[in-house]
């Protein structure tokens, strides 16, 4: 089995809203294509070590009432956990489907 790992990714017309949103904003640029660049970068970085990369859409509302819901900052370490949600139920979801 493959190693998988789930990339927050997010929307240009979406970045001003989340951005102003995160907890740790000031440790991420306020320029989407600057977080873009740097997103891509990583994303390579994985898939040449070997693992299956799914982009996870991150969106302002669903993100911001699953944070309420979790009682959790808008952080990295929440970014990734929705991420690692989202990604586990769109497995679960393919596997019940497949069956």
């Amino acid at each position: 089995m493959s190693k998988t790992v789930a990339l927050p990714w997010y929307h240009r017309e979406d970045w001003p809203a989340l951005h102003a949103e995160f907890a740790d904003r000031d440790a991420i640029s306020p320029c989407y294509d600057t977080w873009k660049s740097s997103a891509i970068a990583r994303e390579t970085k994985w898939r040449q070590e070997g693992y299956k990369v799914h982009r996870i859409e991150l969106r302002p509302d669903a993100f911001r009432l699953w944070c309420r819901g979790k009682n959790r900052n808008a952080d990295y370490a929440s970014r990734r956990a929705y991420a690692d949600e989202k990604l586990a139920q769109l497995r679960l979801d393919h596997l019940v489907n497949a069956a």
